[in-house]
């Protein structure tokens, strides 16, 4: 349902404008809008409100530490993800006598510190992992290197490559011996389980040069000991980097410590420092709205018509009478400028999510919502119609409801899943389908199906084509009642003609298919015939074409058939192909496969195919996409609770 909504004017001391927006951000029912600016005799007698440099301070100060907290949110992502905190009354207390100024000094202090740890702890993962791959390395290839390091002027370079790119060290080991000689060089390598290949190097040092120009050139970067293990023979390198294996870990420990630590001190601080930022910010954008006086401000907002007396009694209580709220007359030519508001049922609700695809319906006009929520979830059932399959998409609403918090998206769908899988197990009972004909098979004979899809082609045709037909009628009843709503005489008899000569061609074609009496046939012809001339008289000679339009719109539901029976034959076909195959457990893979390919296939397509009967059939015939999103100035800092 589309909330009635109303139009008020707020009128208060200019000095008070930051509170008075504190006490509407927490109200958050408010739809602001920008005042108009009128003149008289050529002055002009409001103006916007100007932020003057303090403000603009204010708002610089409020985005950079809005920067710093996402950084922080960067480099500890689990501090992002809890976004739902309660913060101890008595930490809220303390945060709220803070400035920004002074959280811009906690901040910046939480932020050097968090940057220097987690600086140290990257350096540290790296000369890890180097030492771990010098030390597999070395030890693999250590009687060898213990030779070459006798020499007094031998030098080591480790490199490192994609292992599926290692034939460039072939190559290399080529280059190198026309370079420094056979004899001159040591060449080790190694692949790693992380599809790294680690080699070795081992020359004269007056080569030292030349080696390195060479690996420059081939694009092949050097692996990199400690900087404070480089200036050391390779035994001692060996040493300490096993060392470092022993050492190390110890620290990455007490780092990760002193992190979390840190963070579960500043926890709280961080998510009430992005909240009231975010909230902060929201003023600097109604600012451009706001008119201003030399000493007044005045404030259009659009509000659901329940709240105007609560929140003119509550701006009175707050600024004892300081502020003058009152409503003002709408014009019909602001009805286009009036915000969408939908309230409806908890059960109606979730399926709002699927309008939001759309433009939301112009005010005074039918909301759909109600009708999506009956209609979706009936299609979807009525297509996918398997009691095994409807448990398993029961089973994943379920699984979302419970991952999800109240009153997101997730949630929202979950009660559609939900939804969905109870009209999938209803129509599985009247199709007689569990798994398929599988049911049959294990003696579940309580099943007594209107009519076996498989076979029964025909029945499922006309009787798709019979919803389809309700649902597009349900959709010129809408449209003749949006007419009455916006008085638009034109319209309705427009209306009324196209779903009369619709009528008229049922009849007609009931006749002739020998389903009603042939008496209908000439009746229908007359309705027909009536309504055509209506059409051509109220709009031009191409409207007739709207009855062939909507025609061919019932035609697009047999996809319910369609889509229905594909994924039946699926069904039974792994059925019948696991009983062929002639070994039980290859033959329940199998089966048990193409059931879940038919289940994914059984959740997109009916919720794809439903999706298109509304948007594309019965939308077109009365939802009038040009309404204007309510979006409330409220608070915009998370679930800090």
């Amino acid at each position: 349902m589309i909330t009635k909504m109303s139009k008020m004017e707020l009128i208060g001391p200019k000095a008070s404008l930051h509170a008075v927006l504190d006490c509407l951000q927490e109200i958050g029912a408010l739809h602001i809008e920008a005042v108009p600016l009128g003149e008289e005799e050529g002055k002009v007698l409001l103006h916007r409100f100007h932020i003057n440099e303090t403000l603009e301070r204010e708002k610089d100060l409020l985005e950079h530490l809005l920067t710093q907290v996402e950084e922080i949110f960067r480099l500890h992502p689990s501090t992002s993800k809890d976004r739902a905190i309660s913060p101890d009354p008595d930490e809220r207390e303390q945060f709220s006598r803070l400035s920004f100024e002074d959280i811009h000094f906690r901040m910046t202090r939480l932020s050097t510190r968090l940057k220097s740890l987690v600086r140290r702890r990257r350096n540290i993962e790296d000369d890890l992992a180097v030492a771990r791959r010098y030390a597999k390395l070395v030890d693999r290839f250590l009687p060898v290197i213990g030779e070459l390091d006798a020499q007094t002027d031998c030098e080591y370079i480790g490199i490192t490559i994609p292992t599926k790119e290692k034939q460039v060290l072939e190559s290399l080991k080529v280059k190198l011996a026309q370079l420094v000689g056979d004899e001159e060089h040591k060449f080790f390598s190694a692949d790693f389980e992380d599809g790294q290949t680690v080699a070795l190097i081992g020359f004269c040092q007056h080569y030292a040069f030349e080696v390195k120009d060479l690996l420059w050139h081939e694009g092949i970067s050097e692996l990199r000991v400690p900087a404070e293990f480089e200036s050391l023979p390779l035994h001692e390198t060996i040493q300490a980097l096993h060392q470092n294996l022993e050492e190390l870990p110890a620290e990455l420990e007490e780092i990760a410590q002193d992190i979390e630590t840190l963070i579960a001190k500043n926890h709280a601080f961080l998510h009430l420092t992005r909240a009231r930022c975010l909230n902060r910010l929201e003023h600097f954008k109604v600012f451009s709205k706001v008119a201003v006086t030399k000493y007044t401000f005045i404030l259009h907002a659009w509000v659901p018509s329940t709240s105007v007396e609560g929140i003119r009694r509550l701006l009175a209580e707050q600024f004892a009478g300081a502020v003058m709220v009152h409503e003002i007359d709408v014009t019909g030519m602001e009805e286009a400028d009036i915000p969408i508001h939908l309230e409806n049922r908890p059960m109606v609700k979730p399926f709002e999510l699927l309008l939001h695809f759309f433009p939301p319906p112009k005010y005074g006009t039918v909301d759909p919502s109600a009708l999506i929520a009956l209609f979706f979830p009936f299609f979807f059932g009525m297509i996918l119609g398997d009691i095994a399959y409807g448990l398993v998409v029961g089973g994943i609403g379920l699984l979302l409801r419970y991952k999800s918090r109240a009153d997101t998206t997730t949630r929202r769908a979950s009660s559609i899943f939900l939804m969905a899988a109870f009209w999938t197990i209803v129509f599985g009972f009247l199709y007689g389908e569990f798994l398929g004909d599988l049911g049959n098979a294990f003696g579940l004979h309580a099943l007594h199906p209107i009519f076996h899809r498989e076979e029964a082609i025909l029945p499922s045709f006309i009787m798709a084509l019979s919803v389809g037909a309700t649902h597009i009628v349900l959709g010129y009843i809408l449209s003749m009642i949006n007419s009455l709503k916006q008085r638009n005489t034109h319209q309705l008899v427009e209306k009324i003609a196209e779903l009369g000569g619709l009528f008229g061609l049922f009849f007609m074609i009931g006749s002739f298919a020998k389903l009603l009496s042939p008496l209908f046939f000439a009746s229908g012809a007359g309705l027909l015939v009536i309504a055509l001339i209506v059409m051509i008289y109220f709009h031009n000679f191409l409207a007739p074409l709207e009855i062939v339009k909507t025609f061919g719109n019932i035609l697009s539901y047999a996809r319910i058939m369609a889509i229905g029976l594909s994924s039946v034959i699926l069904a039974t076909v792994a059925n019948k192909f696991s009983g062929m195959v002639g070994n039980i457990v290859l033959g329940v893979m199998i089966a048990g496969l193409l059931h879940c390919l038919n289940i994914a296939l059984g959740i997109f397509s009916p919720s794809i195919h439903s999706a298109r009967l509304h948007y594309v059939e019965f939308f077109t015939k009365f939802y009038q996409a040009e309404g204007k999103r309510y979006l409330p100035f409220k608070k915009k800092g998370g679930d800090v609770i």
